[in-house]
């Protein structure tokens, strides 16, 4: 199973209520299921004692993480009427089929976002309060919520380790343990401003590249520690990249054009173990008709594949030939699809959370809260 590095749910350490639920079945849900009602939603959000189980059934669904192999987390956010009222989140953990494993309760704030941040792992998620605090908590495939200690000191990365907001990262725990978060090796000697790292299937650091001209300069490391080595990526004239992503043993390079990003002009894609002197490969996007691309998303799927898209309704499946496809979404589907042993999984915009799909988008199931 691929793990791109996604940024996506977390939840507050005293706030983590977990209350383990009974199993239901999801259903098929009809064409055209009505939205979240936001009358009850803001009922809920100005409630501070609502539980976990109102603030999913009343909230909408915000973001997905794989748990494992046989599990989804999903989590929902309650909202104000107006920008400066409360936000509150909740998370529900669903297995394979969609019953419900555990649900547990998020943080509650006022002129801020109540979403946390997630990161799949191999057994659970690691999940984050509010950006900014360094709190993590692992929320296993079980359902069981475990708190992740801090390291202090700098660690050089290794195999396995996932990349967090700078200057942290998690390390998953071995036997028993959730796993450690540690803070990575001093980044100066890269001599470039770095905004965001990820880490290869090695455990190799790549950093958020910088423009030069007519060319990028790609910093990477084996663990983090010097020697840094600067891979030199050539681009097109009046592009800049959109960091620099990893997924299984790919590494790559989205290129956007535009004064607000809204054109995918190229994507640089390499092998994370070539030689630095090796060239990148430029993937075709011919077949490729969409705007808006703010934050581009590229997975390998089970079969070799790419999935590319951004969060909305333009979503391809391709190759590093080209050879794109667009997906259909589902009719209440947000446009936030993760791929999983070929199964497509979407968010839900009406009263069901997840959509999925084992036919590359061609019928979908909605699965219920």
């Amino acid at each position: 199973m691929s793990r791109t590095q996604h940024h996506l749910v977390a939840v507050s350490v005293g706030a983590l209520t977990l209350a383990l639920a009974g199993c239901g079945s999801g259903t098929d849900a009809p064409s055209g299921a009505p939205p979240v009602d936001p009358e009850q939603m803001w009922e809920v959000a100005a409630d501070p004692d609502a539980t976990a189980e109102e603030i999913i059934e009343a909230g909408r669904p915000a973001r997905l993480s794989f748990a494992g192999d046989d599990a989804v987390l999903v989590t929902f956010v309650v909202e104000s009427e107006d920008d400066e009222g409360p936000q509150a989140s909740a998370w529900r953990l669903y297995d394979d089929e969609g019953a419900t494993v555990a649900d547990g309760k998020g943080v509650r704030v006022f002129e801020a976002s109540a979403l946390p941040e997630l990161w799949d792992l191999d057994d659970g998620v690691l999940v984050q309060p509010t950006e900014g605090q360094p709190t993590w908590h692992v929320v296993t495939s079980a359902g069981e919520v475990e708190e992740a200690p801090v390291v202090k000191g700098p660690t050089a990365t290794q195999p396995g380790d996932v990349a967090l907001g700078l200057p942290y990262f998690f390390r998953p725990g071995e036997g028993d343990g959730p796993g450690v978060v540690h803070r990575l090796p001093d980044l100066r000697p890269i001599g470039q401003d770095v905004f965001e790292i990820a880490i290869d299937a090695d455990g190799g650091v790549w950093a958020t590249p910088n423009a030069d001209g007519a060319r990028l300069r790609v910093p990477t490391s084996t663990d983090g520690r010097e020697p840094w080595t600067e891979v030199p990526l050539p681009v097109p004239p009046q592009t800049y990249p959109d960091g620099v992503q990893v997924s299984d043993e790919l590494v790559y390079v989205p290129l956007l054009a535009g004064d607000m990003g809204e054109t995918l002009a190229s994507l640089a894609v390499r092998d994370a173990a070539a030689p630095a002197a090796e060239e990148w490969r430029s993937v075709p996007l011919e077949g490729i008709e969409a705007q808006e691309w703010y934050g581009p998303s590229l997975d390998v799927m089970a079969d070799g594949r790419l999935l590319l898209g951004d969060t909305g309704p333009s979503w391809f499946t391709g190759t590093e030939e080209g050879d794109w496809e667009q997906v259909d979404l589902a009719d209440d589907g947000a446009g936030a699809l993760r791929e999983r042993d070929g199964v497509l999984y979407d968010l839900g915009t009406g009263v069901d959370p997840v959509q999925v799909s084992e036919d590359g988008g061609e019928t979908w199931t909605a699965r219920a809260r």
